[in-house]
């Protein structure tokens, strides 16, 4: 089911993260492509901080404490992350153009993609 972000995040960007959380620990596969964006499975904690930043000024997130809200929304996405390492996932992220620059140089706020990393493609 498809919800625009405005009405995602009309709870609080912590509300929105753990909404989600369900459907990602029931995922067999998953496979991303997001050309503007680095996929939130793949963000380190300072581009999820500056990311869910952005969102809470732009779409104006109703809250009393802003840098609150922000952080509780970064932990559970982190925390989210640890369903990568699981032995039966498989992750797929597109858009490689996020995660490394023209000369190959790796972006520093993407996580670890590959081999040993949280975030890779194993399986198919």
């Amino acid at each position: 089911m498809w919800v625009p972000y405005s009405q995602l995040n009309r709870g609080g960007l912590e509300a929105a993260q753990k909404s989600v959380r369900q459907v990602y620990e029931e995922l067999a596969v998953a496979r991303s492509y997001q050309p503007k964006v680095i996929p939130g499975m793949a963000q380190t904690e300072a581009y999820t901080r500056a990311a869910l930043t952005g969102v809470l000024v732009e779409q104006r997130v109703e809250t009393q404490h802003p840098d609150e809200e922000v952080e509780a929304a970064v932990a559970e996405r982190m925390d989210r992350q640890r369903l990568l390492s699981r032995p039966d996932a498989r992750w797929f992220v597109g858009g490689q153009s996020k995660v490394a620059d023209r000369s190959g140089r790796r972006n520093p706020l993407v996580a670890s993609v590959g081999p040993g990393g949280p975030c890779r493609s194993r399986g198919s």
